[in-house]
């Protein structure tokens, strides 16, 4: 009775390249992949105000990271700002939860709204600022003697600042790390190795 032979035992190199793979994909969604889907979801904008003659330009920056923008908005002369506001609605109560349990609710957004005309654009701002932010844009377009202004608005201070912050040290960390390495694997290519005799 003949038997099959033996496969050859697997090649240890080919298995911890493997799981080197399997662990820096895991620690890059982890650190920089699922930072930006968070920071994203919550992000942070920036409002750029400059005056040019008789007429206001506006630039508002969505970004993730903080500074890294993913979604821009321009408009010229513009001659308004508004805002909107969204109270949180209510969370429908599970069936395992007790009766006398607190309601709880979502949390309240605000939108600021720049004009021109018939033009504008909304970037979300947190409800806590929305009014000083307001009163700062409607400040700047009455003052003919302002050149510039930029305003920082997170949509929501505890999730887009606090949470936002946390997850992008992550990635930050993250990135210096494997810049560090990289830099280290590329000096042990540029500098010859010393022999001992």
């Amino acid at each position: 009775m003949s038997h099959a032979p033996a496969s050859p035992p697997s090649d240890p190199k080919a298995v911890t390249l493997t799981g080197w793979l399997f662990s820096q994909g895991f620690v890059l969604s982890f650190c920089v992949v699922l930072p930006a889907l968070l920071t994203a979801i919550a992000p942070v904008s920036w409002l750029t105000l400059r005056r040019e003659g008789n007429e206001v330009h506006a630039r508002g920056e969505v970004c993730i990271f903080f500074i890294f923008p993913f979604r821009t908005y321009e408009l010229a002369n513009v001659d308004q700002v508004g805002k909107d506001f969204d109270p949180g609605k209510k969370i429908r109560r599970s069936r395992s939860e007790p009766a006398n349990k607190p309601a709880r609710y979502e949390e309240d957004e605000g939108f600021l709204i720049i004009n021109s005309g018939e033009q504008s654009f909304t970037l979300a701002t947190s409800p806590y600022s929305l009014d000083r932010v307001v009163g700062d844009v409607r400040a700047f377009l009455s003052d003919q003697h302002a050149a510039s202004t930029t305003l920082f608005l997170p949509a929501n201070w505890k999730f887009s600042v606090l949470f936002g912050g946390a997850c992008s040290l992550a990635t930050i960390i993250y990135v210096c790390g494997v810049t560090l390495w990289t830099i280290k694997c590329l000096w042990r290519l540029v500098m010859p190795k010393r022999t001992v005799t």
